[in-house]
Order: C-alpha cells, then structure tokens, then sequence
C-alpha cells in the first residue's frame, strides 16, 4: 500500500485526531498543544514591550507576530498532532532568539531557553526538548558567528569570552535537556501504563476478562482483581450446572479473600443446602417407591383371593413396621380362612358342630376386623408421612424463594456502593486539581531558584550567600514539586481504583442477578419434586381404602356366622355359602410348596 505524502499527513481529518486523542498519552499531548499556544501568543505583547525598549519594532513583527499566530493557529485545529509539537517547540526557541537579538544580546534574556524547554517536557516525547536544544545550539553558534562578523543580529552584549560564554550555555542546555529526556521517557511510559489500566477496566466493565495490564503498581493489583473475578465467576458457573444437572459442587482452586470469598462461601453453602435436600428427597422417594413395588402385589394378590404373599422388608424402620403388620394380618386372614374352610366341611356333617364352628368363625372374624383396623391405623400413618414430606418440600420452596430475595437486596446494595464510590471519585479528583496547582507553584518557585542563582554567579563574591539561599529555595521547590507529584500519583492511582471498584461492583450486581435466577431454578425443581410426592400420597391413599374394603368384607363374614348361629335351621345352607367363600382363598395349607413372599432389598 503506498504511504501518504507529507501534505496529505499533514492535513489530518478531525476523525484521525480524535482517535491519535482517545488515548491518555493523546490527550495530554493534545491539552499541552492548546496551553501551549496560549502561551506562544502571550510572548507577542512581550515582543512588543521589548521592541518599545530597545527600538527593535521590525523583528517583533516580522518574526514575533507571525509565529505567536501561527502557533496558536496550529494549537486550536492541529492539537494532538506529532508535527504541531515540534513547530510549537521550535517556536518557543525562535521566541528565545528573538528576544535575545531585540534586548541586543542581554544575557538574563538566555533564561528564556531554560524556562521554554521546561515547558516542553509538558508534552511527555523526549524528541521535542532534543529537537527544541539542536535548535537553539545552531542559532547561538551561527548567530555568534554572524555577530562577530558585524552583521547586525545579537547573542550576547559583550565580547569578553564570546566562545566561552557560548559553550557554557551549551552546557547548561545540555544538562538540562538529558534530565527533560530521561523524565520525559519516564512520564511517556507512565501514561502508557495507564492508558493499558482503562482499557483493561473498560473491559472488565463490558464484562471481557481477557484485556490483562502489565506492569506493577496499580496494574498489578488490577491483574489480582481480574483474577479474582474470574475464579468467581468460575464458581457462579459450576454452582448453576451443579444445580441443573443435581450433583454436588466442585471449588475452584484459585483462592479469594474478602467480599469475594464472602460470595464464594455463600454458593457453596447453596449448594450444599440444595445437595442434602436432594438427597434427602431422593432416599425418600426410593424407599417409598420400593415399598410401594412390594406392597402392589400383595394386595392385588388378596384382591384375586391369593393370600400366600408376603410383603418385603429393608425399607425404613416406619415401612417395616407397616410390613409387618400387614404379614401378620395376611397370617391371621390365611389362618381365619383355613379354619372357615374346614368348620364349613364339618357343618355337612352335623347341625351340632354347625353351630360351634358358626360361633368359633365369629370370634375368628372379629379377631381378623381388629387386625385390619390395625392395618388400616398403619396406612394411615403412611399417608401422614407423606404429608410430611410435602410440608418439609414446601419449606424449601420457602427457603429457595428466601435466597432469591437475599441475592436482590445485595444487588440494591452494590447498586449504593457504586454511588458512594463515583462520590469518593469525584472528590479525590477535585483533591487532584489542588495538588496540580501546588506543583505549578514549586515548578515556578523552581525556576526563580535558578534565575536567582546564575544572578548570584554573575555577581562573583559578593553573591555567595544569596546562591545558598537561592539553592536551599530551589531544592525546598524541588521536593515541593516531588511531593505533589507523588501525592497527584497516589489520588490518581485511588481513582482508578475506586473506577476498578466500581466496576467490579457491577460485575458482582451481574453474578448476584444471574444468582437469584439459578435459585429460582432451584425452586422450580421443587416444585416439581412436590408434585411426585403428592402423586405417592395419592397411591398411599389409594392402599388404604382397598384395606377399607376388605375390613368390610370381613365384617360381612363376621356377620353371617352370627347368622348362622342364631339360625340352626339355616345352618346348611350357610355353611355351603361359607364353604364357598372360604375356596376363593389360597393359603399356605393349599399352596405352601410354590408359595414365595415379595421380597425387595433396600
């Protein structure tokens, strides 16, 4: 692809300088330009004063009007831009030269270069002050050449050690240009650092955890901070599939501290509440559904009038006993209807016995209606059981529906978190404006300690002691400026880290939504595990009316052989009606070689 031609570089869109300004380095770049060009055009009345001093009216406007304008110009529609940088340090150095020729060489006029090239370190690009110096280093040599020449331009107001004078501000410029470079790097990093710590927020608040800083500080801590995100979300992850898929939960291995291990600790004990219900409602249902399997056969068996089965046992102390009692009415059954089979045999044989047997089969039946109220007394305490069960599922479905409840309060509470840290921002950000005021002050306090101190070097003896005083004042500006730097570091870095709070924060309001919702799919399955325990109830129900029936049936027999007793007359025909009844029945005398109980292992 062909590379655009100078001009066409030049011409920048507003869209390309919006973008070179969407960074933090750009920015500041960009706010440097427009301070500065403020600054360019406020040397023009400079110019002007100092063309009225010294009668040099033609350079102020020939050279001072045109780059204050053009400066300014270029600052207001080409902020931002490599190339507006250099022109405007450039012409800090042309201003420089100009005023040094219009006050004839003056030598306080040379602290313009010291203080312009300060200046420039605002833009963070060591290349600037380096290009700023290179220039200024030709212009006081060919300017020095052509003064010597008599040609009419001015570096210095005296001749005494021309070259001397001129290689010690080449020195000092020197000097001063190594420290804006190696500063300049420093600062150029730091707000790389920085613009790499927005874009990772930028993400983890778009809730992308793959934009990673580098570096220490405050991208270190954010790269724990993402960390632990993660390992939450992980843990929000395995509880929602535990839960849909009903198993228990594994951790993640990663270890958190604080409101996320709060968070952590409070799914897992979800989990683990979610885990035992299960359980506990599986090991029910099994019991239930395996007794109900063993106990089906037996009464469709009695239905047909088969009373050679059994029920199982090994399914609960509560259902062993209802089996139990069942085995000893069906004993007692098989027993009453062998001994209705045999009195009905001998009742064709002789009216006298008819009458003993009718009274020995009504004491019999009575026995076998006591057993079965028994029967039925244990049914009935199945079926309570049962309803138990769906009271116990309906306080979980009222504690699930609790825990939703608890995750929306702390999503509202995150939500006033959120607020009271965009406060604390909001004011460590006024504090930040202060302290850029305070190091203005040290910088400028700065600069007069050195003003101060080449006066005393040019007044020799006499001015030793103003020097000292003029060094302790520039180092006391110096850890001044120092101090208010690092204090401007340490609010900006607790900005940012009440930002990464906040983004967190909302990251967590998300987790804890998403939370609620997974309890209440909890609920739902629940709901459903309602349901199938109702449907038990329904077969318990089901069992104890078909008891009902046949505890009529006996008290049906129980009656007849009252009948029969009080009815000798009748006591034939009765006892052939016995007979017959009794032959609907299987007992082990009958069967006892083929017989096998109904036997289910836990």
């Amino acid at each position: 692809m062909q590379k655009p031609r100078v001009q066409e570089r030049w011409l920048l869109l507003p869209s390309a300088i919006m973008a070179i300004s969407s960074t933090v380095l750009g920015r500041s770049r960009r706010d440097a330009d427009r301070l500065l060009g403020i600054v360019l055009l406020l040397h023009f009345p400079v110019a002007l004063v100092l063309g009225w001093v010294y009668a040099a009216w033609t350079p102020a406007l020939l050279v001072g009007a045109p780059l204050a304008l053009a400066s300014f110009w270029l600052s207001r529609t080409r902020a931002g831009v490599g190339a507006t940088r250099f022109l405007i340090g450039l012409a800090f150095m042309a201003f420089s030269a100009l005023f040094i020729h219009q006050a004839k060489g003056l030598i306080e006029m040379h602290f313009h270069i010291f203080a312009s090239l300060a200046l420039l370190m605002a833009y963070r690009d060591w290349r600037v002050p380096t290009a700023a110096a290179g220039f200024i280093a030709v212009h006081h040599v060919a300017f020095h050449i052509l003064q010597g020449m008599g040609v009419g331009v001015y570096v210095l107001n005296h001749n005494v050690g021309g070259h001397l004078i001129v290689l010690v501000h080449a020195l000092f410029v020197v000097f001063e240009t190594a420290v804006l470079v190696v500063l300049s790097m420093r600062l150029e990093q730091e707000a790389k650092t920085t613009q790499a710590v927005f874009e990772s927020l930028e993400a983890v608040g778009e809730g992308r955890l793959n934009v990673v800083p580098e570096g220490d500080g405050i991208a270190a801590a954010l790269r724990r901070v993402i960390g632990a995100v993660e390992a939450l979300d992980a843990n929000a992850s395995e509880l929602g599939r535990a839960v849909a898929e009903k198993r228990a939960m594994r951790v993640s291995g990663t270890e958190l501290v604080g409101a996320f291990a709060s968070v952590s600790d409070r799914m897992m004990l979800a989990a683990q509440t979610v885990e035992e219900l299960r359980l506990r409602n599986d090991a029910a249902q099994k019991a239930t559904a395996d007794f109900l399997g063993s106990l089906t056969p037996v009464v469709q068996a009695m239905r047909d009038g088969d009373l050679t089965q059994s029920v199982g046992t090994g399914f609960g102390a509560e259902y062993d006993r209802t089996a139990e009692d069942m085995n000893s009415a069906l004993s007692q059954l098989r027993d009453a209807i062998s001994e209705l089979s045999a009195s009905s045999q001998q009742i064709d044989g002789a009216s006298t016995e008819i009458a003993n047997g009718s009274d020995s089969l009504a004491q019999s039946t009575s026995e076998q209606a006591a057993t079965l109220e028994e029967i039925t007394a244990s049914v009935t305490e199945l079926a309570n059981l049962g309803t138990a069960t769906t009271t116990n599922l309906a306080e979980a479905r009222s504690t699930t529906s609790v825990a939703s409840q608890s995750a929306q309060v702390g999503v509202k509470n995150v939500e006033r978190l959120i607020v009271a840290m965009d406060e604390t921002r909001d004011a460590a950000r006024e504090t930040a404006k202060i302290v850029r005021t305070i190091d203005e002050i040290a910088f400028q306090t700065n600069l007069l300690a050195l003003n101060a101190s080449v006066e005393a070097a040019r007044a020799g003896d006499a001015g030793r002691g103003f020097a000292v005083v003029a060094d302790e004042v520039r180092a006391l500006a110096m850890r001044c400026a120092e101090a208010a730097r690092t204090t401007a570091q340490l609010i900006e870095k607790a900005v940012q880290r009440v930002e990464g709070g906040v983004s967190i924060s909302q990251e967590v309001g998300v987790q804890l939504t998403d939370v609620s919702q997974r309890i209440g799919s909890v609920h739902a399955v629940m709901e459903q595990i309602g349901q199938a325990a109702a449907s038990q109830q329904e077969g318990v129900s089901q069992i104890r009316e078909a008891i009902a029936q046949l505890n009529g049936t006996v008290q049906q027999a129980a009656a007849n052989a009252e009948e029969s007793a009080s009815a000798a007359q009748e006591l034939t025909a009765q006892a052939r009606a016995q007979r017959a009844q009794a032959e609907r029945f299987r007992t082990e005398e009958e069967v006892a070689p083929n017989a096998r109980p109904v036997m289910r292992a836990a």
